[in-house]
Formats: structure tokens, C-alpha cells, sequence
């Protein structure tokens, strides 16, 4: 059988691996007899049974099909299980359904099993377990029966693990047979012997192998189910990781005393071991400017504390922002005083080798002359002997190491523009990794982020000389020397107020640098959470609700990139001011990160109440902002969750607020989207199918098939239809309806399509170098052709196959397509007439307007779709309908081809209709393009067909 994940499927090199195959491949060693491994739908597998052709890798045993087969020893155990509809209770059992509809696999002893015990129920058949599962998230039925290993893997391949989860109650405990028709006593015999000579321990490692490991690794990790099946399967051959550390890049990344890694993004690292399983190995010997050579030496492979930066991108890849800090200005308190980087033109500024800031200030002010230094510690101590004017660094390295090395000629004087945006870099040979750690840094919550943060970063000022210990020295003294004590405590004590004011402002400065972002002086993510959890304790008290809205600037960072960071940061600040002033008294706006704001609007009486607020919200960020001489525009996505009617913790509404933001990005932009459980779910997982179709066509993973059309008369073989196929890491062979669907009407799709018309005339041209001239229809979507530069690609794509003549291509367009310009498309076909590429209707007669297309719509194929052709022999209104098809179609003077022809009767019927031009699997499956020639040579159409004379 094909495509059972993970009993048995093909690897996108062709490679056909799972459970069943490398059992019988085990047995034909373990025997010395050879074996030949066919893969086939489960339907046509039990035919071919039944046939006497081969025997089937592993299937039950039912009443039903003792009937026809014989089975051998038990191959392994095997357990069923169910997936319940989330409207059930946890504690849900089976046997409490009543007049529910379960999914369950055709033909499958499940569907006896159940249909014999459970006679109140309804069953909905399935072809295979992803099209019950999704059945199921389509609410079409209220559970799934299936397989459990194959609920898992399916499961986890849709990115359903955290929205369904497996019952814990086994329906069915079954041992698993090969099967073959019954009457081959010798074969059986074999089988069984066979089967008996298989080492044990070789059985026990293959299930340990196929079976047991989808638990460890897929289950009881909630983090692995934002991961693609494509990401786990490169997370697995991924043994380890090496890890470089600046040995002195404190508080973030250094040694401690003990030799061990530590320092803020040491945690960040800690979650990826353990979200991962993976081996991280830490490399600790490097200064900063070593570590930066060794990343693209291939030395190491990630790098735990980086600015991105353009230079640096030529190298290495980046991860999304895990933490952002803002940058400050040193300065000697009896020396120069730069508040702003301004202020340091025609100055000397000390930085260390290698830092982001170094290519931001040499891009940004050219006027500043830059003194490298070997690191912050050597920057601060060099500045602190007058050796340049300021030091720029990092807040919260710039405090730990005046602290450390208690450097107290020194102060923080002023700010930088930049707020360092901190991520992790891995070596470009590691691209699947960027996309795996910026899903960790998703999953890790606000609360745990704001707890990393004050583990690592927490400020410490010295206060200086204490008041106290002054007097416990001045008043044992006698008149006299008290006296003269009393002229010089006066003195010292100004000194000392000053210094405790200084400290007291800079403690200030320094804990609201903590709580509010310093670029907008809106609230940071560590305030948010604080406030928002006393917002959502009022709501309660009071018996209201809340709204959070999570905000993304559109079009901000094309800003950002062209007019560059301090443009760029002109406009957050003003945007940033505006979005506030939209809000009502005591709601919170906040900054978390780039471009991203989230708000808290308390005090709701009804979920409408929030609605002003987000219209106003929407107008303050697209309201146009004057820069200078330029005009800048963006637009917000807003993505909001109200509570209690959402019933999550804090982290949880921000993440469904997100999430919502998301979906309002996909509908267009400039808009508000309240979150939907479900709606969300259904969006994510097509997002996902997007992303995966687009990875799929950069890894090469379609092809097509190809299926002929003749003329039944004459035995012409007059073309052939191309069909995409899917061939998937995991899941073997994709058919169409499960991908085509999720990216209908999205810019994949024109991309997929235009691969689909330049593979055809480039197989085209491959056949006619070897004599087979043979024209390709390809399918071609309402949403691709009535682009406004279709025309024009086709134009291009053509161009591109000077070699093949035109009126070898031609586009099927489906009938069931909405088409919004009738008048448009016609102009489209027309104009690519004049190219030489002509048009079908596809599927017609189960459309919108077939007569409307047909009469307005210069196609000059009509194809009848296969649905009536299927059943034209036994219901009538079948026949009526293809027999008027026919009809219109010498009415309007089209040609007309039958799809489904199954037997020589369809033919012959179809003939007597007068309709010679047919396809279908009576006459010929889709193949690969390498069979074609074969068939063409051996082709010949029935005697009974070619002796019609009409």
C-alpha cells in the first residue's frame, strides 16, 4: 500500500521505506528468497490480490475477507484508535455516542467491526487517514477511527497535534496478516515458514524502530507540533550542534568562574536543548572578532548573542529578535558630555572591533571618528585615561562592567539611536534551522522572557559614602576637633548629596529603562505583562472585559530599508505617539519589539465597545507622516482577543491576539481581525499548506504524469493531458485535491502553474528529439488567467522554448471556475490564440454557466466531465446529459472529448453519441513522461471501436 505513514511510503528520491517494506524485505533475507516491492492504493492492491497477482504487505482479518483470501501468521499487534471532535468531553468513551458520525477507512475491518457493535451509528468512509482527519476539522463527522501509528504521523504531518489529541481508549487490538487468494497452499506455506525463520531480535528492533519512536518524538512535546513534518525529518539527521561563545560578552554570553556557559542567552539555549531533544555543544575559547571569523569558517554552527546587520547577512543567517536593548553614550563626568551622537561629530567615539554599531556610525555619521578597542572593558578603560571623547555600548553590558571594574569617573550622558535588536546566527549551510529556532522563541512565554531578562539584567548602582557612618565618626570628638569635624562634614556632605542624587537619577534612569522602551517611552514587554495582569484581575472584580490587540506595522520595514534606521525610527516615534493618543484614558500601549505594539483596553461592557478604539488605531497608523522632505505611509494588521470570552492566561492572549494579527495580514492588510479559535486553526493550517507547496517547488518535489487521449475510431493517439503529482519527504505520493484546494487563489499557485506550463514544453521538446510529436494539455486556473499579465508570461514562458511550436500547448480551464470578467477572459484567450495556444472547458456540464461559457468563451475543446461519462451506462439522466454535451457541442461547433472511459461499453456508447475523442483509465493510466513512447508504440484501440462507423 502507499502513502500509510509509517508502514509504508516513498521518500522524495524515490526511495520506498515504513514498517511493512523493510519487514519484507527482512523476510526475504532472513530466506534467500527475492521479492519484488509494488507500491499501490489500497484499492488496487486488493484487486491485485485477488487477481492472484501478489500478496498484501499487512492488512486485518474479516469476515469479509475470508471470503476471497487466505492469511498467514501474524506479522505484529496492532492497536486502533479514535480522535474525538473537540465539543466532547475529555473523558468521552465510545460507547457514548449515539447517532454520531464516524470517519473510518472503506473496506477496513474497523468499518465491520464498528458497523456490527455500534449499529446507531453513521460511518462515514475515507480513502485514507488525513481525508478522515480532515473530515473531522471540517466538523463533517464528530470522530475518526483509525490506525494509531497512522493517526500520529498524520496528525503531526497536518500540524494537528495540538488541536486533536488521540483517545487514550483503544477500540480494536488486532493482529496484522499478509493476505493472498485463497486456493495457493504452497504460497501460504512459504509465507509462514518465512515469517517463522525471522530472527526475533531483528523483529523486536524494527518495531522499536518504526513503532515505538513516533512517541518520544512527536508526542508529549508541545513545542514539536509548531515544527512542519519537513523540519523534524532534518531535525533527526542533525546529530548536534556546536555552539560559539564570546568568552567575555557579559551579561549575555560568557565563561563563569567554573569554566560553564552563562549569561542571558544561555537560558535562550537551554529552551532549544530541551524543545529539540538536541545535543548543543558549547565552543567557549573565542574573544568576539574570533567568533565572528569562525562562523564562516564553518568552526561553529550557531552564535547565541548577534546584531544582524547587512555585511554580516553576506555570511551567515538570522533568526527573528529574541531580545532587544537599547544603546547608551559614556562620558568622564569632569570631561566632554555627549548626549547624542550628534554631539560627538568631529569627536573620537570608542567601540569594539567588530560590533554592529561600528558599521551602523560609520554608515550613519561619517563624521565621527571611530577608535576600535578589544572589548567593552577595554573601550570603558581607555575612555576612563582620555583616550577619545565617549564610549557607545549596550546598556546593560556598559553597567555590568563599570560595576565589575567599578569605573567611577564614568557616566551614562546620553543615548544612541540604535536599539540593539539581538538574535541568533547560524552558518548558512543551516538554513531549516532559522526557521525551528524562531518557533522556539515563540513558544517560550512573556512571563518567561520577562524572568530570563531580571535574572540577567538586573541594574546595581553604588550609593557612595554612608550618611551614618560619617556621624559615628564625627560625635565622640572633643568642642574643638568637633568643630573643625562639623567645617568638614558640611563640606563633605554637599559632596555627598551630590553624588547621592546623581546615583539616585541614574537608579531612575536606569529602572525605567527597564520598564519602558527607549526609542517610543511606551511600556515594554516587561511592563505589559505586569499591567496587563491587573487589568485582567480588575475584569473580573468588575465583571467586564478586556481587548488585546497585537499590532504590525505594513510597509514599515520597505521604509526602513530605503530611507534607512533613523527615518526609520522617526516614524515609530510618531506613529508610535499617534496610536497612543487614539487609545482611551488608562488603556496601555506598548512596544515589544521592531515594528510590533500590543494594546490593553480595559473596562469593556460589551466586545463591541473595542471596535472605536481599533478603527482609531487603524487611522493613526495609516495617516500619512511628514519627514523632512519625504512623506512616509504605513498601515497596522491588528489581531485582537477579548477576555474573559477567551478564557487564556495572560502569555495565551497575546499568542491568540497574534495569531489573529496574522490572519488579518493574509486578508489584505490595514484591517482588525478578532480571534477565532477555529477560524484561526483552519487559516494556520492553510498557511502552512502555502508555505509547504512553496517548499516543495523550491526542493523540486512535483512532477507530472501524463494520460493519453486518442480518437477511438481511427486509434490516433491525438495528445496528452498533464497531471501534477506531489512526492512528499514523509507522505509519499500527494494527490492533487489535497494541495491544489488549500492554495487556490493564492500567488503560489501562479507560480506552480507557470512550473506546470514550462515542465510541459519542455517535455515537449524532449519527446520530439525523439520523434513522438505530441501535443500537452495542462490545467490552468480562473485565478491565473484572468491576471492581468498572463499574456505576457505565457509570451515569456514560450519564448523561453523557441524549439517548440505552440499549438503543441493548450490550457484546460475548469468549468466549475468562477469567471469575474467574461469579456476579459475572452480578450486573454484570444490573445493567446494569436500565440498559438489554444483553450478546453474542462469538467463541463458541473459548473457555473456552462451556455454562457460555451457561447462567449473562444475554447474550441469541450471535455465531458468524467463524473457522467462514469455512470452513463446504468443511469439515464447520465446519458441524457452527456448525450446533450454532445449535442451543444456540434451545435457550437466545438470538438468534444469524454473523460472516465473505464470499459470498451463507455467507448462504444460514447461512439454511438458521436463523441470518437475519450480518456480514461479503460484506456490508459497517468504515467511518468518516460512511459509515454512505450504506450504509443503498443497502443491499439479496440476492435470494436475502430469497426464503428457512426
Amino acid at each position: 500500500m502507499e502513502n500509510s505513514s509509517p508502514f509504508s511510503f516513498t521518500l522524495p528520491d524515490g526511495t520506498t521505506t515504513g514498517l511493512y517494506l523493510e519487514y519484507w524485505r527482512l523476510w526475504s533475507k532472513s530466506n534467500n528468497i527475492p521479492i519484488e516491492i509494488v507500491m499501490q492504493p489500497f484499492d488496487v492492491a486488493m484487486d491485485t490480490i485477488k487477481n492472484k497477482g501478489a500478496i498484501i504487505q499487512g492488512i486485518f482479518i474479516n469476515d469479509k475477507r475470508k471470503q476471497w483470501a487466505d492469511f498467514s501468521n501474524p506479522i505484529h499487534n496492532l492497536e486502533s484508535g479514535i480522535i474525538f471532535s473537540n465539543k466532547y468531553a475529555k473523558d468521552i468513551k465510545f460507547s457514548g455516542l449515539s447517532d454520531a458520525k464516524v470517519a473510518v477507512q472503506a473496506e477496513s475491518y474497523q468499518e465491520s467491526y464498528i458497523a456490527k457493535k455500534y449499529p446507531s451509528l453513521k460511518l462515514v468512509k475515507y480513502e485514507n487517514t488525513s481525508e478522515g482527519i480532515k473530515k473531522l476539522l471540517n466538523n463533517e463527522v464528530d470522530a475518526v477511527v483509525g490506525e494509531i501509528p497512522n493517526l500520529k504521523v498524520e496528525l503531526t504531518i497536518l500540524r494537528l497535534d495540538g488541536v486533536y489529541t488521540i483517545s487514550d481508549e483503544v477500540l480494536l487490538n488486532n493482529t496484522v496478516h499478509a493476505a493472498l487468494a485463497k486456493g495457493q497452499p504452497s504460497l501460504l506455506k512459504i509465507i509462514n515458514d518465512g515469517i517463522n525463520n525471522i530472527p526475533i531480535q531483528s523483529l523486536i528492533e524494527l518495531e522499536k524502530k518504526w513503532l515505538p519512536s513516533i512517541k518520544p518524538f512527536f508526542s508529549n512535546n508541545t513545542f514539536l507540533t509548531s515544527l512542519t513534518m519537513a523540519e523534524r525529518k532534518w531535525l533527526l539527521q542533525l546529530p548536534s550542534l556546536r555552539l560559539g561563545i564570546n568568552s567575555n560578552g557579559h551579561p549575555y554570553e560568557y565563561v563563569d568562574d567554573n569554566g560553564g556557559f552563562s549569561g542571558l542567552s544561555s537560558d535562550y539555549i537551554d529552551h532549544i536543548t530541551k524543545a529539540l531533544s538536541l545535543k548543543i555543544e558549547a565552543e567557549k575559547n573565542y574573544s568576539w572578532v574570533e567568533l565572528l571569523t569562525a562562523v564562516k569558517d564553518n568552526e561553529i554552527d550557531v552564535m547565541s548573542a548577534i546584531v544582524r546587520t547587512q555585511e554580516r547577512e553576506k555570511s551567515m543567517l538570522f533568526t527573528e529578535p529574541y531580545f532587544s536593548s537599547p544603546t547608551v553614550l559614556i562620558s568622564r563626568k569632569n570631561g566632554f558630555h555627549a548626549d547624542t551622537l550628534e554631539s560627538l561629530k568631529g569627536r573620537a567615539i570608542g567601540i569594539p572591533s567588530g560590533y554592529a554599531l561600528v558599521e551602523f556610525i560609520e554608515t550613519d555619521y561619517p563624521e565621527i571618528t571611530i577608535i576600535p578597542v578589544d572589548s567593552i572593558t577595554d573601550g570603558l578603560s581607555k575612555l576612563n585615561n582620555n583616550k577619545f571623547d565617549a564610549f557607545i555600548s549596550e546598556i546593560s553590558s556598559a553597567n555590568y562592567t563599570i560595576n565589575k571594574e567599578q569605573f567611577a569617573d564614568l557616566i551614562i550622558t546620553g543615548f544612541s539611536p540604535y536599539n540593539l535588536e539581538i538574535s541568533m546566527a547560524v552558518r548558512t549551510e543551516l538554513e531549516p534551522l532559522v526557521g525551528i529556532l524562531n518557533k522556539v522563541f515563540l513558544s517560550i512565554s512573556e512571563k518567561e522572557k520577562t524572568a530570563i531578562a531580571n535574572n540577567w539584567l538586573a541594574v546595581k548602582v553604588q550609593t557612595g559614602i554612608k550618611l551614618s557612618t560619617v556621624l559615628l565618626w564625627v560625635l565622640p570628638i572633643s568642642s574643638f576637633i568637633m568643630l573643625i569635624a562639623i567645617l568638614i562634614f558640611v563640606r563633605l556632605n554637599r559632596k555627598l548629596k551630590l553624588e547621592i542624587i546623581e546615583n539616585a537619577e541614574h537608579q531612575e534612569q536606569l529602572q525605567r529603562m527597564a520598564h519602558y522602551d527607549v526609542l517610543t517611552n511606551l511600556p515594554n514587554r516587561v511592563l505589559l505583562a505586569d499591567r496587563l495582569s491587573q487589568s485582567m484581575v480588575q475584569c473580573q472584580r468588575r465583571n467586564k472585559s478586556l481587548a488585546v490587540a497585537f499590532m504590525d506595522l505594513d510597509g514599515f520595514k520597505a521604509v526602513n530599508d530605503r530611507h534607512g534606521h533613523n527615518v526609520g525610527d522617526e516614524l515609530l516615534i510618531e506613529v508610535a505617539h499617534r496610536m497612543k493618543e487614539a487609545l482611551r484614558e488608562g488603556d496601555t500601549l506598548a512596544r515589544i519589539g521592531g515594528d510590533e505594539f500590543i494594546a490593553v483596553m480595559g473596562d469593556l461592557e460589551k466586545s463591541k465597545d473595542s471596535e472605536p478604539v481599533l478603527k482609531r488605531l487603524l487611522k493613526a497608523a495609516a495617516d500619512p507622516v511628514t519627514l523632512g522632505d519625504a512623506v512616509m505611509q504605513v498601515s497596522a494588521s491588528i489581531g485582537v482577543t477579548l477576555y474573559p470570552q477567551d478564557a487564556a492566561d495572560a502569555d495565551q492572549l497575546i499568542r491568540h491576539a497574534d495569531e489573529a494579527m496574522y490572519i488579518a495580514k493574509l486578508a489584505g492588510k490595514n484591517r482588525y481581525h478578532l480571534f477565532d479559535t477555529a477560524q484561526n486553526n483552519a487559516v494556520i493550517i492553510r498557511g502552512q499548506s502555502i508555505a509547504d507547496v512553496r517548499s516543495a517547488l523550491d526542493r523540486r518535489e512535483f512532477f507530472l504524469h501524463y494520460q493519453p487521449k486518442v480518437n477511438m475510431n481511427t486509434g490516433e493517439v491525438i495528445g496528452v493531458e498533464a497531471l501534477i503529482r506531489w512526492q512528499h519527504p514523509v507522505r509519499g505520493l500527494v494527490p492533487p485535491l489535497e494541495f491544489l484546494p488549500a492554495i487556490e487563489g493564492h500567488a503560489i499557485s501562479l507560480d506552480l502553474g507557470e512550473w506546470v506550463i514550462a515542465t510541459a514544453l519542455s517535455q515537449i521538446n524532449q519527446w520530439q528529439s525523439i520523434g513522438v510529436n505530441l501535443p500537452i494539455s495542462v490545467n490552468i486556473s480562473a485565478y491565473q488567467l484572468q491576471q492581468d499579465n498572463f499574456t505576457t508570461r505565457l509570451s515569456a514562458l514560450l519564448a523561453a522554448h523557441p524549439e517548440v511550436n505552440p499549438h503543441y500547448l493548450e490550457m484546460e480551464i475548469l468549468e466549475t471556475s468562477a469567471l469575474n470578467d467574461i469579456s476579459q477572459v475572452s480578450a486573454t484567450m484570444n490573445a493567446c490564440h494569436e500565440l498559438g495556444v489554444g483553450f478546453a472547458l474542462d469538467d463541463f456540464g458541473t459548473g457555473y454557466s456552462s451556455l454562457t461559457y460555451l457561447r462567449r468563451l473562444p475554447a474550441h475543446m469541450i471535455k465531458i466531465d468524467q463524473s457522467f461519462v462514469h455512470d452513463m451506462l446504468e443511469d439515464e439522466d447520465d446519458l441524457a446529459i452527456v448525450k446533450g454535451v454532445v449535442g451543444l457541442a456540434k451545435a457550437f461547433k466545438r470538438e468534444v472529448i469524454a473523460e472516465g472511459v473505464e470499459t470498451i461499453e463507455h467507448g462504444v456508447e460514447l461512439l454511438k453519441l458521436g463523441c470518437e475523442l475519450a480518456q480514461g483509465y479503460g484506456i490508459a493510466r497517468p504515467m511518468p513522461s518516460s512511459g509515454i513512447p512505450e504506450w504509443i508504440s503498443n497502443w491499439k484501440a479496440d476492435d470494436s471501436w475502430q469497426a464503428y462507423k457512426g
